[in-house]
């Protein structure tokens, strides 16, 4: 994606089509998340502290937050947004054992793939809650566009 990166992957395109968010790593490092301009130039690593990116990506909302399901371990999965704006990490109430996530269009709700048993939940953001949705194996977790 990038002559400044070794490899990248897992690219997601904003909501506004402005910018892409990618999973990426330069020769010799570790991975991290970057977002480059539609139109071209360097890609920025965005620095999430403390994250181990690559299980998945995708934006939140107006496309100015990502969305992250990271890896502290094999076992240790957890679910964290990242405000482009202010460079603000906030952990999702409870989100540990979450291996994947996408966030709903509107941005208010928040669905991931637990770890063990394929069990799907739904988080929404404005009572800080979460709810079971399916008990049963899925793949991914697209939503429509009306959210």
């Amino acid at each position: 994606m990038s002559p400044t990166t070794a490899s990248a992957w897992s690219p997601v395109i904003s909501p506004d089509g402005k910018s892409v968010a990618f999973v990426g790593s330069e020769t010799g490092s570790t991975q991290d998340i970057w977002v480059v301009p539609m139109e071209g130039g360097a890609p920025q690593a965005v620095g999430i502290e403390g994250a181990i990116p690559g299980i998945s990506l995708h934006w939140c909302g107006s496309g100015r937050t990502l969305i992250v399901s990271q890896a502290e371990s094999i076992k240790d999965h957890r679910t964290l947004l990242f405000d482009l704006d202010t460079s603000k990490t906030t952990y999702l109430l409870n989100s540990q054992a979450s291996f994947m996530s996408s966030c709903s269009p509107d941005g208010k709700y928040v669905v991931v793939r637990l770890v063990k048993g394929d069990k799907l939940q739904l988080f929404e953001f404005r009572t800080q809650q979460w709810s079971d949705l399916a008990s049963h194996s899925v793949g991914t977790m697209p939503w429509s566009t009306d959210g």
